[in-house]
């Protein structure tokens, strides 16, 4: 799906708020001489003074640190605030320095000694070797300031701001210019659509710890092999449900490769049903095992040499000594790479379930679902290996939500149907994740976010207009809100649903 970045989105909505304002992003044109200075030849053409004054600035980019031509004369310590160059002249106070990973401001210059103000912007304070390279780099993105002076006097516009950056700006800085609203309140009324607008989800129904491979990193699953250790890991690309996949990459060595899921307890002599999706590697193989960890055996398995995504399940009885199981995902032989979806434990005449913990409140289920398996595979090297996808997604009956929200566990669902045989997912709908840094990134729909961000603070422009007297400002605002948001409506019929719960009698 396409994706947007937090920058993106806020400098849309800025162009929209402050659609009559020139610039809104720019680029500044020279170096600072001061952390206090910004200067941008494009700025005095078109413009007074009282258009900057109280304006917000917000670094939109941090240039790539250029070589200064100097290095360091001698090493330096992690405590040393004096740092020794070759030419002290070429640096001004508040310029930004990078040695190695660490990034410091100049305060002061005498001769060839540099006085600085170490581990900024996030870094650390380290130690570094004689005649390592010195960076000039400027302040880190995200930083604001707001405008206190202009000068259009010189040849270049230059605006004076406060508080200071952390480091002076470097010419080719991308920038914006805020008119109204604090920058970071752009960001946080997006934010506030992000969580009010719904997608829909699929997620396994499962006993098995990350069964539905959605959580990041492989803590879930204990890499284990013969002849040596298999490399775990998420991937993002070979994929059939959801966003991830856990992939099984034996090295040359390891003749089998195993993941192992944590430990389900049940009651010997359940009968349970297993599933899971592999992608298997043309000429490798996957096998599949429900484990029994009490007796260090086997319970039954599942195996494929097909090329692509497999769909392996089977019905087993726990052995009568039996109180301890697991699922082992397995990548055959030396070299073989699997791709494994979503692994399912389910008893088969247990009704009640914990509601996954990806969805929030009992109004986020929809329904249970199911993928009928395709044909049996019946090559001499499968065994309960099947076709994935042999028929249209089908509704697996009814289904309550048993609701306590006095307790830790304050939902549960119920399934009205029993004797389960497919692999189930529960469908509902979530909110999308919150962005804090320009480079994160969302697929919700960006036209969406954007016009719903610009009508709320269209609204919140409308209720200062209001509070201060000015009644007519207001109405045209609140009246452009409404349209917009009007103009978006069949577009939300998708993406809205409410997100409350309804308290009272029932009549």
């Amino acid at each position: 799906m396409p994706t947007t970045t937090l920058k993106l989105i806020r400098q849309k909505v800025a162009k929209k708020i402050y659609s009559v304002r020139f610039p809104i992003v720019s680029v500044t044109t020279s170096d600072s001489d001061a952390t206090t200075v910004l200067n941008d030849s494009v700025l005095s053409p078109a413009s007074q003074i009282e258009d900057y004054i109280e304006t917000w600035i917000f670094v939109a980019e941090q240039p790539t640190k250029v070589d200064s031509g100097e290095n360091t004369s001698e090493a330096l310590d992690a405590t040393e605030t004096g740092v020794d160059v070759d030419t002290g002249s070429t640096f001004l106070a508040g310029d930004g320095i990078q040695i190695d990973d660490e990034i410091m401001r100049v305060t002061g210059i005498s001769s060839n000694t540099l006085t600085v103000v170490r581990g900024i912007q996030g870094t650390t304070a380290a130690t570094h070797s004689t005649s390592a390279d010195v960076y000039i780099i400027g302040p880190k993105v995200g930083e604001i300031a707001r405008v206190t002076d202009i000068d259009f006097s010189g040849s270049t516009s230059q605006l004076t701001i406060a508080p200071s950056f952390s480091a002076s700006l470097i010419s080719g800085t991308d920038y914006e210019i805020h008119y109204k609203f604090y920058p970071n309140h752009i960001r946080d009324k997006a934010n506030e659509i992000l969580e009010n607008i719904r997608r829909p989800v699929l997620l396994p129904l499962t006993l098995i710890t990350d069964g539905d491979i959605e959580t990041t990193g492989t803590g879930s699953w204990t890499a284990a092999g013969t002849g040596g250790t298999p490399t775990l890991a998420k991937n993002t690309s070979t994929v059939l449900h959801g966003r991830q996949s856990l992939s099984i990459t034996n090295d040359a060595s390891t003749t089998r490769g195993f993941a192992k899921s944590g430990s389900v307890f049940l009651p010997s002599l359940t009968t349970v049903f297993v599933s899971g999706d592999v992608y298997i590697t043309g000429g490798d193989k996957a096998k599949f095992t429900l484990y029994d960890v009490t007796n260090s055996a086997d319970i039954d398995t599942a195996q494929s040499a097909a090329t692509g995504w497999i769909h392996f399940e089977f019905t087993a009885i726990l052995p009568s000594t039996c109180e301890e199981v697991q699922i082992w995902l397995e990548s055959v032989a030396a070299s073989d790479v699997t791709y494994w979806g979503s692994v399912q434990l389910l008893p088969v005449n247990r009704a009640i379930y914990d509601f996954p913990s990806t969805l929030e409140w009992s109004e986020d289920f929809d329904q249970i679902v199911y993928f009928p398996k395709g044909a049996a595979l019946s090559a001499s090297t499968d065994d309960n290996a099947y076709a994935i996808f042999g028929g249209k997604q089908k509704s697996w009956g009814s289904t309550g939500i048993i609701r306590d929200e006095t307790a830790i566990t304050p939902f549960r669902i119920q399934l009205k149907q029993g004797n389960i045989n497919q692999a189930l997912y529960v469908g509902g709908a979530i909110d999308y994740p919150t962005l804090t840094d320009d480079t994160d990134t969302t697929n919700a729909p960006e036209d969406i976010v954007v016009i719903l961000t610009y009508a709320d603070l269209l609204d919140a422009w409308a209720q200062e207009d209001d509070s201060a007297g000015r009644l007519e400002q207001a109405a045209s605002k609140m009246k452009k809100a409404a349209s917009v948001r009007r103009m978006l409506a069949p577009r939300m019929q998708h993406h809205w649903a409410a997100k409350g719960r309804i308290s009272g009698t029932r009549r």
